[in-house]
């Protein structure tokens, strides 16, 4: 009788250490690690290259009654380059190299930010020969045009939406930068009145692009803007001249910047 009792007391305790076996090996594992999402807030700094394109439209203001002589003949201003309201206009386009640098908050998948760009640039073009009827001139005169863009600065604000480790933006604001305006009057063998002008003007940019952080705090990006600059250029008098020039035009360049903070 006591033995039957000492296997039923094993039994037992044996029963209990197996139900207890089964709820360690039953246990939930532990949830997996799942790294932060990327964040964007912080400065960065870096590098922009790309192609830009557009026009540069020329539209005659009027000017002196005075001229210069050109072929033995006297030709009044107000027509050696067309006379007031005659346009002009020709393509351009060129290389951009240059660098970028701002600063960007963000709320959530929002990314507020300030953004300013300065690039050299190899933006040109020119009308070739264009006919200027000019009376009482008997010779056959044309006028030449052309432009430059040395380099041009950017002060933008930006909005983007975050998706993933991408980032897409709107952005828009000032630009100024350096342009070289160049207008001759020929009649075939010898050059007339002719003005340069080399001269710093401001206009507007807007455009929008994608940013991708490729590692922690490396972003690669690509962006497409437009802008235009208005050159007023003037002095008149005898030879003088007055054109308005507007010079437009977009670019593509892509990016790689540096962003401090986690």
């Amino acid at each position: 009788m006591k033995t039957a009792i000492a296997i039923s007391a094993l039994a037992v305790t044996l029963s209990g250490a197996a139900s207890a076996a089964d709820m360690a090996i039953r246990a939930p594992a532990a949830p997996a690690y799942a790294p932060a999402a990327p964040s964007w807030s912080g400065p960065y700094l870096g590098i922009r290259g790309g192609w830009g394109w557009g026009t540069t439209d020329y539209l005659n203001l009027g000017g002196s009654s005075g001229g210069n002589v050109v072929g033995g003949i006297n030709v009044p201003f107000v027509t050696n380059f067309g006379g007031a309201g005659r346009t002009a206009s020709h393509d351009v386009d060129g290389g951009i190299l240059g660098y970028v640098s701002g600063i960007n908050w963000q709320t959530g998948a929002f990314v507020f930010g300030l953004e300013n760009t300065l690039s050299w640039t190899g933006i040109k073009g020119t009308t070739g020969n264009i006919g200027l009827p000019s009376p009482p001139a008997t010779f056959l005169q044309t006028g030449i045009f052309d432009a430059k863009l040395k380099w041009y600065t950017t002060a933008e604000s930006r909005f983007g939406y975050v998706i993933g480790n991408s980032m897409l933006y709107a952005k828009g604001g000032v630009a100024a930068g350096r342009l070289e305006i160049n207008g001759v009057r020929t009649n075939g063998t010898s050059n007339g009145d002719n003005f340069s002008q080399k001269d710093y003007r401001v206009g507007w940019t807007a455009g929008g692009g994608w940013d991708y952080m490729v590692a922690n705090n490396w972003v690669l990006g690509k962006d497409n803007v437009a802008g235009q600059t208005v050159s007023s250029t003037g002095a008149l008098g005898a030879g003088g001249y007055n054109e308005q020039v507007k010079f437009k035009f977009w670019d593509v360049v892509g990016r790689l910047t540096y962003k401090w903070g986690s």
